[in-house]
Formats: structure tokens, sequence, C-alpha cells
């Protein structure tokens, strides 16, 4: 039995999903610091460790668990607040607005913009977190906020896996225009990549492109937009597909103003004729539950209109063997990653079979309802790890 101090969007089914599995436990029930309540007021983490501290029993563990800030817009304004006045020599040309603008940004759903200012933020704030729980040596992080900023940067998650010889889908490069680009998949003889946002999570803003010297087609779930004289950007839960260059070019500069990496293309092993991957959470370092997203476009997230495919007969297909190297592979990046008590990594295997890499990885993976292991949903699995 532990404490538990959760930092959380409070209405979200995740916190939700934490405070059932801590009652299916038997664990005292978690204290919530919601995210809205933090940025206001830093000091309402510190007085919630304060006061579980002060309850618990003296043998009793004491965690902090960091979860998504995500769904919720005046968390998301308040983070790009906390980001107006973070310096960026990394991303010169990314959309800045100062904090009062920030906190009266008008919601615009699904709208793709100042990703760059909200990760500088988010940042910031993980930094207070963190100056937090080093005043209190009782409290331990259930994830290292220093390795959930890493993996919000996928270019720090590509550096570190890299390092410890990860196999990963390529990195080709993070090129800061269109032309860049071009001059690059030209001089590498690239004729398909992959451009994702820096700091994009569910696939927001990636983009499946094809560009040869006869034609050009982007794969993508970013609707483009022309509203009050300027073009926008905005995630869709459609994927769509543009084929007339000006539309890609300002689709892509739209991505490379905020920051973004090219990947080379993998193709993904198919099963009954649809492309397929694989999201794995690791617990504690091992490999627990799985899920199958099958879909035809190459784009297989599930929220776009994909479905859960068999895990039972992805499993028969590859073997006992070759599943525990796809087990082995997503515990070598929570190795990677071994301050992180869960993550949620993709992985895809070529169409032979044979080549298993990691796509990504993501420090708040772990929502798969209804997949269970060893009777424990994630959530129950997560905590059940940490005693």
């Amino acid at each position: 039995m532990a404490s538990l101090v959760v930092l959380a969007v409070a209405e979200n089914r995740r916190c939700a999903f934490v405070l059932e599995a801590a009652a299916r436990l038997g664990w005292p029930a978690p204290r919530v610091v919601h995210w809205r309540d933090f940025l206001a007021d830093p000091a309402a983490l510190d007085r919630a460790l304060d006061a579980v501290i002060g309850q618990a029993e003296p043998s009793r563990p004491l965690f902090l668990r960091v979860d998504s800030p995500g769904e919720d817009w005046d968390v998301e304004r308040a983070l790009i607040a906390w980001g107006a006045d973070v310096e960026d020599p990394d991303a010169p040309r990314a959309e800045r607005i100062s904090a009062a603008a920030a906190s009266t940004l008008a919601f615009e759903r699904g709208r793709v913009r100042l990703g760059r200012q909200w990760y500088l933020g988010f940042v910031r704030a993980l930094s207070r977190v963190r100056e937090s729980v080093a005043q209190r040596p009782l409290v331990r992080l259930t994830s290292d906020t220093d390795e959930i900023a890493a993996l919000f940067d996928k270019r720090a998650t590509h550096a570190r896996l890299s390092a410890r010889s990860v196999p990963t889908t390529p990195l080709l490069a993070s090129p800061d225009t269109v032309d860049a680009l071009r001059a690059l998949t030209r001089e590498r003889d690239e004729r398909r990549v992959f451009v994702k946002l820096w700091h994009g999570s569910s696939a927001s803003g990636v983009v499946a492109l094809r560009w040869d010297e006869a034609s050009i087609a982007a794969t993508t779930s970013a609707e483009l937009a022309y509203v009050e004289g300027e073009w926008r950007l905005f995630n869709s839960l459609r994927v769509r597909r543009y084929t007339d260059e000006s539309d890609v070019r300002v689709l892509l500069e739209a991505l490379f103003r905020e920051g973004a990496i090219v990947e080379r293309w993998m193709p993904k092993a198919t099963f009954d004729g649809d492309n397929y991957d694989l999201r794995v959470v690791t617990i504690d370092g091992r490999a627990r539950h799985a899920v199958v997203r099958v879909g035809r476009s190459p784009m297989t997230n599930l929220h776009l209109g994909n479905r859960r495919g068999d895990l039972d007969r992805v499993r028969a297909r590859l073997g006992d063997d070759r599943w525990q190297r796809v087990r082995a592979r997503c515990e070598s990046v929570a190795e990677v990653f071994a301050q992180c008590n869960v993550l949620g990594v993709d992985v895809m295997l070529s169409p032979n079979l044979q080549d298993i890499r990691v796509i990504e990885a993501n420090a708040f993976g772990d929502l798969l309802p209804n997949i269970l292991d060893d009777g424990d949903d994630t959530y129950t699995a997560a905590l059940r790890s940490l005693v």
C-alpha cells in the first residue's frame, strides 16, 4: 500500500482510471492536483504533498504521478503562457505570443498552433514539479520529469535511442524549410518520408510525403483551412490526401516553422491487406499490455478511424520467438528511459517480419481501455509495480 498524489486534468478519464486503480488495490484515495490549479499557483502542489506527508504512516511510500495535461483548453492556454518568456534559439521562426495574449486565446477545436511555445511552457512546469519533489525527500516521482520532457521531443527521443543502438524509424534531418526538405530528398534519393512535429502527439501534424520529379502527395490527419485571410492547420479525425504542390508547401511550412523532423518512410507489415503496428505498454521495464493498430493509411492511430486488430492472431503469425523479440525491443526503450515507470512504445515490423523498429515512445501512452495483463489494466498494473 502507498500514498499517491496525482497531477492531472481532474475531469479526464485518465485521472478517473488512476483513482479506480488505487481503490482496487486498497490504497487511500489519491489526492488530485489539477494541472489548471498548479499552473495558476504552483504552491498548490506543495500544499498537497505536505498534506499527504503529514497524514501518511511513516513506513508508507509516497508517490507523485505526473499525468497528461491534455484535453483541457484552460491548461493548454496556461502552458502556452508559461512558455511566453522562455528563450528559444532552436526555433526562431516559431509563432510566439505574450502570456497576456495566451490567457485570452480563443478556442478553435483541433487547431495546430503554438506547439513549440506550449512545449517550452510544459518543460518549465515540469521543472517546477521537480523542485517540489527535490524539497521533499519522502516523495518519489513515478516517472522522472526530465525523461517526460525528453519523450515529448522527438529529436531528444531519437538521440537517446540511437545512443543505445535501439533501432528506430531512421531520422534523416530536421530541416527548417520546404526547400531544405526538397534538397535533402533529392540528395539522398528519398522519395517517401514522414514529417513530424518535434512535439506533436496522437499523429498531430504528421505527414506521410511522397515527392518525386513528376508528382507530390501528402497523406495527413491535418486539414488546411483558409480563415480570415490566412491558412490555418487543424487536426482532423479523417485522413486526407493533398496532391497540389502549393497546398503541400503551405502544410509543410506550417510544420517547419514550429520545428519538425523528417524520417525515412518504412513499409509496415500487413495483415488481411491492411497496415499494422503495435502499441506496447512497458511497466517497470517489462513489456506488458499490447494492442494491434490496423489501418489502410500510413497512420494507424486508433482515433483516426483505424481499428484494433486481433493480438492473438498477430502473435500466432509472428511465432513465440519473434514475439519475444518485439517485447525485447520495447523493453530496450524502457531501459533507455529507466526512470519512467510507464511507457507507451509504438513498434513496427517490416513486411517480411524480420525488422523490428521503434516508431515512437510516449510518456503518457498507457491509455489502453479494456486491455488486461495478468488480470490488471494498465493503471492497476502500474500502481501495483510501485510497491
